[in-house]
């Protein structure tokens, strides 16, 4: 059984946004739950990305490719590699242009995913990104991480490098998407700490380090979390609600991309908002519901990129295709 289907209502937000210490009122939502969907843009806004970009490109950078920072809502196969490898469906004529040039530029792929080919932004597999993995995790030495059971050593690397350096060096994107936060509050609640609170401190390092090397991070709020349990579905709730707070909150001081995925999964037609039958994923269309990891099943690839409105009423097309709209608009900035 699920806890929500559907939004989740005014009242209840309302309330958890409260205990998360965001301080809603009667008169005013919270600035990060009315964020767009796709990143919106002031004047300062696009001036800082052009500087960012100009300055990207003297280091190396390429236009055309893209980094994932993130856990298994971007390693898992319903994510993102589909572009690369199978024909969407129901795709709007105005995102076949960032497809396909995304998709021109390779890249190395030591990992490819069988029967996924081209190798490029959409289809590597990240050493940066990783299921089960807390924020500041690909800022850690390789040589220190875990290589065993649910975790391995990201392939490729160097064991004085981090998962991340050895992804930025690896392709040189432009830009990175950053989707991390949500393993955090399962962290937080096993070492009694307020889940969510570091949350700022945490993505501030990862900013901080993408930053440095040039690349461009675009930030996301994490999807909702749901719980069989009553008391352990408020916990999340909360600490879902003080994650996208801080979120929010860095892309403003640092004048960064946001990507609201959290208010994407609470469209009225999303199914279980967005997710799977396990709470935490993102649900694919053509699987019923089921988790999908690592590996793909036969049509899933196919299934991740159908965009037709029945289709997109699950976690992953819709994510999908978020990220070309996200995508598109960054470049039609830039240049």
């Amino acid at each position: 059984m699920r806890i929500f289907r559907g939004t989740v209502s005014g009242f209840l937000l309302f309330a958890l946004l409260a205990l998360a210490g965001v301080s809603p009122t009667a008169a005013a939502t919270p600035a990060w739950v009315k964020a767009p969907v796709v990143p919106a843009f002031g004047k300062q806004d696009r001036i800082k990305l052009k500087a960012r970009v100009t300055a990207g490109e003297k280091l190396g950078l390429r236009s055309g490719v893209f980094a994932k920072v993130g856990d298994s809502n971007t390693e898992f196969a319903p994510n993102f590699y589909g572009l690369a490898c199978r024909q969407p469906v129901g795709l709007p004529a105005d995102l076949r242009k960032t497809l396909v040039s995304y998709n021109r530029v390779r890249i190395r792929n030591p990992r490819s995913m069988p029967d996924c080919l081209p190798n490029t932004s959409f289809s590597r597999r990240s050493a940066a990104a990783q299921a089960g993995v807390f924020t500041t995790w690909s800022l850690s030495r390789v040589g220190d991480l875990p290589d065993e059971g649910y975790w391995e050593k990201p392939s490729g690397c160097g064991m004085d490098t981090t998962p991340l350096d050895c992804e930025v060096s690896a392709i040189r994107p432009r830009y990175a998407l950053v989707l991390l936060g949500t393993n955090d509050l399962g962290m937080d609640l096993y070492f009694e700490l307020v889940p969510g609170r570091q949350t700022f401190a945490r993505m501030s390092a990862v900013v901080r380090r993408l930053l440095d090397r040039g690349v461009i991070p675009v930030l996301s709020t994490i999807p909702p979390v749901t719980k069989d349990d009553p008391v352990e579905q408020q916990k999340y709730a909360v600490g879902v609600a003080r994650t996208n707070a801080a979120i929010w909150k860095l892309s403003r001081i640092r004048r960064l991309p946001l990507v609201n995925l959290w208010r994407a999964m609470q469209a009225p037609a999303m199914i279980d908002l967005g997710l799977a039958d396990d709470g935490v994923h993102f649900s694919v269309a053509g699987a019923d519901g089921r988790m999908v990891g690592k590996e793909p099943e036969p049509s899933t690839l196919t299934d991740s990129v159908n965009f037709t409105p029945g289709s997109l009423r699950y976690g992953a097309n819709r994510h999908n295709l978020i990220w070309l709209k996200t995508l598109a608009r960054l470049d039609r900035i830039t240049g």
